[in-house]
């Protein structure tokens, strides 16, 4: 009887613990299906970008110069620096629908005219942009990828960097920021065996005068605020 009563509770827990898989899984195929649809609906997201490379400034209509944000997540950080700088055009790579409507949102909510958002993967980064089309990007709190059978898909891999090379302009810059020691230190070994130059580093950009001109990303604020140490380095490209 008791081995019947224990039996009969682990194959409740077991179909209770299915049908909340279920759920959360049908909940998110919704709110997946939901953010197409409604950024489908936006002007500035961009589906399908590779139709646009080296017409970007005809599509802000104007010929400020273009930056971009390579994995912009929620938006914090490009909105801040968009309202900052109306002089300046920026794009925001992101992968995920659901992140970016939160992003769509923001924008919507604060007006910004001079951002545009792609929804892709950075992998294609050469066949969004043409050569010499961009004029600054910034990896902020990129995923780490802490296993080293995939470190290929850092964003920091020399690969990617290739990519970078191709689309900046001469003289123009990339913004490092990472919370991972590990990451930072990988991506200062690949920055070097690319060819580009560091200006500047640090194990602790609050600490440095640099931080007063810094914008913050969601991750940052909440790094900071837990007094944890961020990591940055500014490189240059030079052709």
């Amino acid at each position: 009887m008791l081995v019947e009563n224990i039996l009969g509770k682990f194959y409740f827990l077991v179909g209770f613990f299915f049908v909340l898989l279920y759920n959360i899984l049908v909940m998110r195929l919704r709110n997946v299906k939901e953010a197409k649809a409604e950024i489908k609906k936006c002007d500035f997201v961009y589906a399908e970008p590779m139709g646009f490379k080296g017409e970007w400034n005809e599509v802000f209509g104007n010929d400020n110069d273009i930056e971009l944000e390579i994995g912009m997540g929620r938006g914090a950080f490009i909105c801040a620096r968009a309202l900052a700088n109306p002089d300046k055009n920026y794009i925001g790579i992101e992968r995920y629908e659901t992140i970016i409507l939160k992003a769509v949102k923001k924008i919507d909510k604060l007006g910004i005219k001079n951002v545009r958002i792609i929804c892709g993967d950075a992998v294609l980064v050469k066949d969004f942009f043409a050569e010499d089309e961009i004029a600054k990007i910034y990896l902020n709190f990129s995923d780490p990828w802490p296993k080293k059978r995939h470190f290929k898909n850092r964003l920091t891999y020399s690969d990617f960097l290739y990519s970078y090379q191709k689309i900046l302009k001469n003289n123009s810059y990339i913004d490092i920021k990472t919370d991972n020691l590990s990451f930072f230190e990988f991506s200062l070994d690949q920055i070097r065996q690319t060819g580009f130059e560091i200006e500047k580093f640090s194990y602790d950009l609050h600490g440095t005068d640099y931080a007063e001109r810094d914008f913050m990303t969601e991750y940052e604020t909440k790094f900071k605020n837990l007094g944890q140490k961020i990591n940055f380095v500014k490189v240059i490209n030079r052709k």
